[in-house]
């Protein structure tokens, strides 16, 4: 998937957009919290939609000592080819690596139940009955009994200090708002599955730092899609006067079957 601008892929939209506010570093913090006997064993992992692979990496490296066999599905070529070159870089040889370019909901399942399957901020890109079909997916098919879903997703209106400064941009423009951590944890309980541990995070990005290669990651993410910057441009800007600060919350949240 490319952006507005021919030279530049969703996959470094992605990490220019993450660079402001130092994201990576607030991921960091969030998963040193997560109890390393929580998630003992983990042998098999399964990323949904990881894009470069950067958080769902980082989150393994702290996380999965014992990992074996990591297995992702990723629909665009760009973060495919990143996901391909950040893997070579961080985990170990004697990992076995499963990669599928395809869209999750085409996608058959693992040749192995997995011990986890991750899905950090990819939620967005289902609809309700898509999300509902890959939860049971997930816990039907894809994962080991006491197999465990971890997600990652924005705040939003809910359980937050502020609005999502994302969000802030698509309302202003009209557009759909991503849906945020606070509806999904809500869909799956009515679906009788328990959300079992929750870690908050909290960051704020410099609203007038958004240069080119962010305006397009905005754009990218618009329904129905821009089609001139300029629209993206105005809306910062006002969003500025009006003395918006860049707030960005979420919740990273682990999600069992109940028993």
């Amino acid at each position: 998937m490319y952006t507005n601008d021919v030279n530049v892929t969703y996959a470094n939209a992605l990490e220019e957009y993450r660079k402001v506010g130092d994201v990576i570093s607030v991921y960091k913090k969030l998963f040193d919290e997560i109890d390393g006997n929580y998630l003992n064993g983990i042998e098999h992992v399964i990323s949904i939609g990881p894009g470069p692979g950067t958080a769902d990496i980082l989150f393994l490296n702290k996380t999965a000592p014992n990992l074996m066999k990591f297995t992702a599905v990723e629909k665009d070529a760009s973060c495919m080819e990143a996901l391909k070159e950040n893997i070579a870089k961080e985990f170990s040889t004697s990992v076995t690596v499963d990669l599928h370019l395809s869209v999750s909901q085409h996608w058959q399942g693992p040749r192995e139940k997995a011990d986890l399957v991750l899905m950090f901020h990819s939620l967005y890109y289902f609809n309700e009955e898509e999300r509902k079909e890959i939860y049971k997916k997930c816990f039907n098919h894809w994962l080991k009994p006491n197999g465990k879903l971890f997600v990652l997703l924005h705040k939003d209106l809910y359980e937050a200090t502020d609005t999502f400064c994302l969000n802030d941009i698509l309302r202003e423009t009209g557009r759909t708002p991503h849906i945020e951590a606070y509806t999904i944890k809500k869909e799956l309980a009515s679906l009788g599955y328990v959300v079992e541990k929750v870690y908050n995070y909290e960051y704020r990005q410099d609203l007038q730092a958004l240069h080119d290669n962010v305006v397009s990651f905005i754009m990218i993410h618009a329904n129905p899609p821009f089609e001139d910057e300029d629209v993206v441009r105005r809306a910062i800007k006002k969003l500025i006067e009006d003395g918006n600060k860049g707030y960005t919350s979420g919740n990273l949240f682990s999600v069992v079957q109940q028993l």
